[in-house]
Formats: structure tokens, sequence, C-alpha cells
């Protein structure tokens, strides 16, 4: 899922957003809107982190 975003195939819907927004806790504008990334994560402990989060749905 967010291998297709990064390559432009898909977008994240609303629920994803929010359950960023609830992972990194930062506002959905910062998420959406800002061009360089609010803090420094590996990509394998965000994909981790966004994983749980999907999980606990």
């Amino acid at each position: 899922m967010i291998t297709e975003w990064e390559h432009g195939e898909a977008e994240p819907n609303l629920d994803d957003l929010v359950k960023l927004h609830s992972i990194y806790q930062i506002s959905l504008d910062e998420l959406v809107l800002s061009t360089k990334p609010y803090k420094t994560v590996s990509a394998s402990k965000w994909l981790n982190q966004f994983d749980r989060a999907l999980k606990k749905k």
C-alpha cells in the first residue's frame, strides 16, 4: 500500500491519513501539505508502526 503511494500509483484514503496522524502525533495539514518530513524515521520502523496501527482497527 505505502509503496503504491510512493510510486504515485495510489493515494492514501482519509482513514489511512488519520492513522498516520495518530502514529506521529502531527496535524493532518502537516502530514498532507508538508514537503519536509516532520521526523526522521527509518523506513522499516515507520512500516512497523503503520502495520501495528492498521492491525489495531
